[in-house]
């Protein structure tokens, strides 16, 4: 015996009401959304026209979209019709695709949802900090750009003069619109005046020129903030340059507290304006201890630690601080660590016996960061104590060998490396990996947030509404099968303010996770 399955003919439903269980992903993000201050999810809208969606109810579809791994907006715009969930949380209403986009790549929603990390750094006062530290780490994802629509900046410098003639194609979009409007009809017609026009039109070129480039060496045409780099997913194995970004996260007990987006492609030059970042929302107040890995560590961040977070405690190798732990390279004869230096004197003494005496100082400045680099140069005597040693001391070209010294590098990576091999440093610093890393493999696997799906600036507010599903989904996989009990207690103190109930699903959730499990 089967139950009737007819299709096609009128039937008197029963169910008269739509739900979903208590504990679907749908009720928490519901919760979540309704517990924002309406001071932080509205704008001020205009009085007349057509009265436009709610933007809580637009958050709860594309937060529910992203978490079912749904980012096209038409597709998106299908789920408003055919999902059970999504059509609850929308209160069965059709909304277009172009509705869709134009929200989540608006500056309000990147507000909300900027405005959302803010508020969720106060639930780590309720006990979730992991070893009072902040773990710091990037990947790389695709820009949602053409792959072969690159510019080059040694490419544009090098065809600079033929750019020159073509000044006239360009007349049309930037003299008429920029600088003809400002002059007399008249005076265009003079040969003089014509020159100036030239003028202004390089200078035009050349201003757009470094606005887009911004300190970097290649853009894409179809996204000009994206930046060419290397990506771990090499289909082609040619090391093929692709456009893309570099996210930023800082996490403890494997809760995102912050992030960013940027162009440039290692990790170095992003952690100053990161750590800025943190510290202008109050970030960083909450923990003592940074820590990422060595691709942060070198001499211009060791100097920002030192100089802008002195009361912090950093957990940061350097580039071969794990090689110097070796025994090959304890043993290794041509490195400067393993010879006699004598300090009362100031010189060193290689393997073979041939001496290095200070010789002078010298300054480098770097290109990329600005630092005034200070090195003492220590230059082998030109007659050693024995005929092979004053062969030895010389180089293939028949120059007299030189060792160059940074003594604030030395030092700082000193402290680095005291700080690492310490009980508590290698304690915390082992955490790292088990707290940041599975971030990123969650986004990338469970969520497929391989590339951008909007552009430019906007593809910020893409990787926002990533993670704060993925906090969610964080939530919702702990207590899976069991029922939300979201209470929103109020603070006894005159401190409490309506952020704090924003807070509050996080707080009771991770309570209840905590007070199961026991």
């Amino acid at each position: 015996m089967y139950q009737n399955y007819i299709t096609g003919q009128t039937t008197l439903s029963l169910n008269l009401d739509f739900s979903i269980p208590a504990n679907h992903i749908a009720s928490v993000i519901s919760e979540f959304v309704d517990s924002i201050p309406n001071e932080v999810i509205l704008e001020i809208t205009s009085d007349t026209g057509r009265p436009a969606y709610h933007p809580a109810m637009m958050l709860k579809i594309l937060l529910f979209a992203y978490s079912r791994r749904v980012f096209s907006g038409r597709k998106i715009e299908r789920m408003l019709e055919e999902n059970l969930p999504m059509m609850i949380l929308a209160d069965n209403k059709k909304i277009s695709y172009h509705t869709i986009n134009n929200f989540r790549s608006s500056d309000h929603a990147n507000k909300v949802i900027k405005q959302c990390f803010v508020y969720f750094t106060s639930l780590l006062d309720e006990g979730l900090i992991r070893e009072n530290a902040v773990f710091i780490d990037g990947t790389k994802i695709e820009a949602d750009a053409n792959k072969y629509t690159f510019v080059w900046k040694k490419a544009v410098e090098k065809y600079h003069a033929k750019l020159k003639e073509d000044v006239s194609a360009l007349y049309d979009e930037l003299i008429n619109k920029e600088v003809v409007k400002a002059m007399a009809e008249e005076e265009v017609q003079t040969s003089q005046v014509l020159e100036i026009l030239a003028q202004e039109t390089e200078k035009e070129i050349e201003k757009i020129s470094e606005e887009i480039f911004a300190g970097r060496n290649s853009y894409s045409k179809t996204d000009h903030d994206a930046t060419f780099m290397h990506m771990k997913e090499d289909h082609m194995r040619n090391g093929q340059l692709k456009p893309g970004y570099n996210i930023q996260a800082a996490t403890t007990n494997q809760y995102i507290v912050d992030f960013a987006l940027f162009p440039n492609p290692t990790d170095f030059r992003t952690f100053e304006p990161f750590l800025d970042q943190m510290k202008s929302r109050g970030i960083l107040d909450k923990f003592q201890n940074i820590v990422a890995d060595a691709g942060y560590g070198s001499e211009y961040n060791y100097s920002i630690l030192e100089e802008n977070y002195s009361d912090k405690n950093y957990q940061i190798p350097y580039t071969q601080y794990e090689k110097e732990q070796t025994r090959k390279y304890k043993k290794d004869p041509s490195k400067v660590d393993n010879w006699y230096y004598n300090e009362e004197e100031d010189y060193y003494v290689d393997i073979s016996g041939v001496r290095f005496n200070f010789k002078y100082y010298s300054q480098r400045k770097d290109r990329s960061t600005g630092m005034v680099r200070n090195f003492k140069i220590y230059e082998a005597d030109e007659f050693q104590l024995t005929e092979e040693l004053t062969q030895l001391a010389k180089t293939k070209t028949g120059r007299q060998r030189q060792i160059h010294y940074n003594p604030n590098w030395q030092y700082l990576k000193e402290k680095a490396k005291e700080t690492l091999q310490s009980k508590e440093g290698k304690r915390i610093y082992g955490c790292r990996k088990s707290d940041v890393e599975p971030i990123f493999g969650h986004m990338k696997s469970v969520f497929g947030m391989r590339r951008t799906h909007l552009r430019g600036k906007k593809s910020r507010n893409g990787c926002r509404y990533h993670v704060h599903d993925d906090e969610s989904e964080k939530i919702w996989s702990q207590q899976e099968g069991k029922a939300f009990e979201f209470s929103f207690q109020k603070q006894k103190t005159q401190e409490f303010t309506k952020n704090n109930e924003f807070l509050c699903f996080y707080i009771r959730a991770k309570n209840l996770v905590s007070s199961q499990t026991r």
